[in-house]
């Protein structure tokens, strides 16, 4: 090859490397992309008005500020809400429609508003709903109907629509609904037989198969949680005081029942603690209990090899009708609803490893409210 040629072809390589590293350094002043900032909220539903009422929660502290109140729609008779794992969508159902209402969340300011086409049929008469870990399906159990309801959740547009096989037949009157943290199986309380049921969930239509039978749990059972390792179940019982505990089969989804089920809650004298609502730390090592009756929240430890219960001997006295009881996004707080006139929404800090609990504050909160979620939403 020429000399000429050659020093041609040399000074071009060399401008195009220059133009690279040109091209890099100019990337690298831009600076890596601005964290995502995610922000913590809790929402109430205050029936009477009706309306949905928003508290931002400081991710460090556990501080709750109020934020929002959002109008319903006016003679929904709101029951029931479920939030998207994104925080994006809102779900909500009430006893006077069979439609499901749903509602963007705004990541910038928080504002709700209205999903197009809302509400969206969900072919039974709802009385609790309940969204998969995965945020792709929502789930409408109802007791009137003895079914539940399966809806596909558009990523894009939080529209709702059945899947194929919707309402699925449920051996019992569903009332209470929970889904195991991996999103395999869902768990119901029956509103007729007093008895928890079970769902194997398929993981790609979102379809519900019975798991066949059911656990026998106390008197008047009233709510019910997994743990956050989907290890075991418990179930709060209203009229016999005591929580009942279960083994999830990880296979199958069966409920075994953990070795000294159910567990009473303390009843020091001349207390009367009905348990209403139950909450299992992140770790899985304690669990908080709403009481009626004293209004008590009681915390017990749980053993990790089996799930047996122990009561702590810690406790506070509440505001009335603790109804609900959740933990932020700290792990380190719970926070504790009230359905009186005015409601109220109290927190703790809590000691996980040997179950102490310690007052922070309370903040009124609408009149009766009866619904707690605490949401994370990325903005």
């Amino acid at each position: 090859m020429p000399p000429i040629k050659r020093r041609i072809l040399w000074a071009a390589g060399i401008g195009l490397a220059l133009l690279s590293l040109a091209a890099c350094n100019a990337g690298s002043d831009d600076g890596p992309p601005p964290p995502t900032v995610v922000k913590h909220y809790a929402y109430l539903i205050d029936p009477l008005s009706p309306s949905v009422i928003a508290f931002t929660i400081d991710p460090e502290t556990g501080v709750p500020t109020p934020s929002h109140t959002f109008s319903l729609a006016s003679d929904l008779g709101p029951l029931s809400l479920a939030v998207t794992p994104s925080g994006r969508y809102a779900y909500v159902v009430g006893h006077n429609s069979r439609g499901v209402f749903a509602y963007s969340i705004d990541p910038a300011t928080g504002a709700w508003n209205g999903v197009a086409g809302t509400p969206f049929s969900s072919g039974v008469q709802p009385s609790r709903i309940a969204v998969e870990p995965a945020g792709r399906y929502a789930y409408v159990a109802s007791d009137q109907d003895g079914a539940i309801a399966v809806l596909r959740i558009d990523d894009g547009t939080g529209r709702l629509t059945p899947i194929a096989g919707s309402p699925f037949s449920a051996p019992c009157r569903p009332d209470e609904l929970v889904i195991e943290p991996g999103g395999r199986y869902a768990y119901v309380i029956c509103a007729d037989t007093g008895a928890v049921s079970g769902f194997a969930i398929d993981g790609n239509t979102g379809a519900l198969t019975g798991l066949g039978g059911s656990a026998s749990v106390g008197t008047d059972p009233e709510t019910l949680t997994v743990d956050p390792a989907g290890r075991r179940l418990y179930v709060a019982n209203f009229g016999s005081k005591d929580i009942s505990a279960f083994a999830i089969d990880a296979a199958t989804g069966a409920l075994t029942a953990v070795p000294g089920s159910p567990f009473p809650v303390p009843q020091p004298p001349p207390f009367m603690l009905f348990p209403w609502a139950i909450a299992i730390d992140p770790s899985g090592r304690a669990a908080f209990v709403a009481c009626m009756g004293s209004m008590t929240l009681a915390s017990f430890l749980i053993d990790e090899s089996t799930g047996a219960m122990a009561p702590t001997g810690s406790g506070v006295t509440t505001w009335n009708s603790p109804v609900a009881i959740s933990f932020g996004p700290t792990g380190r707080h719970i926070y504790v609803l009230h359905s009186s006139d005015p409601g109220t929404l109290s927190y703790y800090e809590i000691e996980p490893a040997t179950g102490a609990i310690r007052l922070e504050d309370a903040l009124t909160a609408g009149k009766f409210p009866s619904v707690l979620v605490i949401s994370r939403l990325s903005q």
